[in-house]
């Protein structure tokens, strides 16, 4: 029997190991479960007498970062019970498929999104504390436990508020590739705040170095190889009053810029950037919230583009722009998900949202509609970046 896994893959054997002929390739975690700790190959024998003969190789990794203000980040309205309510319909992800970081905007974002009571501000300088020394590690580069687990999205993780964790279930689902969700969005941020040597700006670039530093490492030990680097753009309520002209300009320079200073190894920069359709802001629950004000036409031209600077934008998720009446909510998820069948697993079940109320009460959406829009993106960047 020859068995072939990627590192850090999990796999159960069908009756209890005996033995391993060489424990730093493969690792048992229970009787009849292993977990690929090292690049080679070694002999597993079963308790039947059965030799399994497994080969673990470099994994293939994809880095996603998601950047915008609060509906990138994974705001929602309410108190922290209610936020708590919302972070357990977030998507679970399986055990060594999918890694996670997270540099929250303020202190009170990281509790009610996260659920972590931290007392770490993120800025340039403190960017190490974010990151994970090692893609199996609860250390941050700078010595520091992670308050933010790698594996929150798992079953034995907490979850987040936000896109984060469907878009890498479904990434991970669809490719079979092992992926890296990034996120230093930022709550109430305008466009300005993204642009260089602004402060959102600095911090994300001050991030991703980190980032690119432990990815590099994990490389070098021959763990991953990396496949994708793609950001997702969810921001332009706080700039609701630009002209087309006046945002087009700044994203311009935002983007122009990350396509130089967001380099992951061997000069491997953005893929591409995925735009999620931003409300207008005019009017958070009904028709009104989709007029054509200046964000939405700048970026609707900069997903067109399909040349120049623009030729790799593309359209991340429009259907939460169909989330403006009770009628179309309730037609939306009873279309894609007949009697509440979703191809993901939550840690708490929820049932098809039937109102507006139930998936945004105002400009931030619930736990529900992040899941959609993440579901959506994968598909629509991978599509787009082939």
């Amino acid at each position: 029997m020859e068995l072939h896994l990627r590192y850090d893959d999990r796999y159960h054997f069908s009756s209890p190991v005996t033995k391993i002929s060489d424990p730093s390739v493969l690792t048992l975690t229970s009787a009849s479960d292993a977990v690929a700790t090292g690049i080679g190959t070694c002999e597993v024998t079963l308790e039947q007498g059965e030799i399994c003969t497994v080969t673990v190789s470099a994994a293939p990794l994809s880095v996603l970062l998601i950047i915008g203000q609060s509906n990138g980040e994974g705001s929602t309205v309410g108190e922290n019970e209610i936020c708590d309510g919302e972070r357990v319909k977030s998507v679970i992800c399986p055990e060594g498929q999918v890694y996670t970081t997270y540099a929250w905007s303020t202190l009170g974002h990281a509790r009610r999104v996260a659920g972590i009571d931290s007392q770490t501000a993120f800025t340039p300088e403190s960017a190490p504390k974010f990151v994970a020394s090692a893609l199996t590690s609860d250390v941050s580069r700078a010595g520091t436990p992670l308050e933010y687990s790698l594996s929150a999205f798992t079953s034995e993780g907490q979850g987040k508020v936000g896109f984060d964790s469907a878009l890498a279930f479904n990434w991970n689902r669809l490719t079979g590739e092992k992926v890296w969700v990034v996120n230093c969005a930022a709550g109430s941020t305008a466009i300005e705040a993204w642009l260089p040597e602004a402060d959102r700006y600095e911090n994300c670039v001050a991030l991703m170095r980190q980032v690119n530093e432990t990815l590099n490492e994990e490389i070098a030990r021959g763990h991953y190889t990396l496949s994708k680097f793609a950001a997702f753009w969810l921001q332009g309520e706080s700039n609701k009053a630009d002209t087309c002209e006046e945002y087009t300009a700044k994203f311009e320079t935002m983007y122009s810029s990350m396509k130089k200073d967001l380099i992951l190894s061997d000069g491997h920069g953005l893929d591409g950037m995925g735009i999620v359709s931003v409300r207008s802001f005019l009017h958070t629950n009904d028709e009104q919230d989709l007029c054509d004000n200046g964000p939405r036409q700048a970026q609707r031209n900069a997903v067109c583009a399909k040349e120049g600077l623009f030729a790799d934008v593309f359209r991340a998720c429009a259907v939460n722009d169909l989330w403006v009446t009770d009628f179309a909510v309730a037609d939306y998820w009873d279309a894609v998900y007949p009697n509440s069948v979703y191809p993901f697993q939550t840690h708490e079940p929820y049932e098809n949202p039937k109102t507006i109320a139930q998936v945004h009460n105002s400009i931030h959406y619930f736990q529900p509609g992040y899941n959609e829009i993440g579901m959506t993106s994968a598909r629509a960047a991978l599509a787009n970046l082939k």
